[in-house]
């Protein structure tokens, strides 16, 4: 195998190609895209990988994690005390901007949120974490841009005319990992299952404040964690409402 060949497979096998690989499946939607756009958030600059609009009055924003071909996200479902159907699916406003965000309604045979997480690489017959401590921790760092997009872009034309049509953010992570699931709440056993794509809470704490609802304050956001051989077939599956509810499909891949 030549240089070329062998840089070209490494690139691949790392994931270098994702966001190309995002914006492909895209395209062939029909979608409209930016790529690595910065936008100014304060005194900084915060670099959003993909945005995409498909619809008017919709704008898809996606963090794209690309990680070696061995890798797994594993993702740890909510304890059971938290019901899940209690959780607001409707869209959110964003506290002094024009811009709200959609959330996402689970599958009604897979009702549930993942709250925590983080990527795995395989090594022989074992998993070892990739990142060492929270402060390097990759999932957790996609979750933080995601945030920082959202904030930069809601910043945007809010003192401008307030009769124009604001797009809903959707927010999104994509990667090449593959998705697990544990569920600790089984009375046996935890139960572990793959996934093509899940709903993940964010902790918004500090970066963005959303407006409360029925004087209900809210201290989250939930995020579509996707599996990028699975980007075609979940963009023809979801459904969407006028309340920026985004109802998800069956995720769990059959063993």
């Amino acid at each position: 195998m030549d240089d070329k060949k062998l840089i070209l497979d490494a690139a691949n096998r790392y994931g270098f190609n994702l966001e190309f690989r995002t914006k492909k499946v895209l395209e062939e939607k029909n979608f409209s895209i930016l790529m690595n756009q910065l936008m100014k958030s304060g005194d900084e600059f915060v670099e959003i990988d993909i945005r995409a609009a498909q619809y008017t009055g919709r704008e898809w924003l996606i963090e794209c994690k690309g990680s070696s071909d061995s890798s797994h996200l594993i993702l740890i479902k909510e304890d059971s005390s938290n019901d899940p159907k209690s959780y607001n699916t409707k869209r959110h406003a964003i506290q002094d901007s024009n811009y709200q965000i959609a959330q996402f309604k689970p599958d009604e045979n897979q009702y549930f949120f993942t709250f925590t997480g983080d990527f795995f690489n395989k090594t022989g017959q074992q998993l070892k974490k990739i990142s060492k401590n929270d402060s390097e921790n990759n999932f957790f760092k996609a979750q933080y841009q995601i945030l920082s997009a959202i904030k930069a872009i809601s910043l945007t034309d809010t003192d401008k005319d307030k009769s124009k049509d604001f797009p809903i953010i959707i927010p999104m992570i994509v990667t090449n990992a593959k998705i697990w699931v544990i569920d600790y709440n089984k009375s046996s056993e935890p139960g572990v299952s793959q996934h093509k794509w899940v709903l993940h809470k964010v902790k918004i704490k500090n970066n963005l404040f959303i407006v409360p609802k029925y004087e209900i304050e809210y201290d989250s956001i939930s995020i579509l964690v996707l599996n990028i051989d699975y980007l075609d077939e979940f963009l023809g599956c979801y459904s969407y409402n006028i309340n920026g509810e985004i109802t998800i499909g069956n995720s769990e891949l059959t063993k």
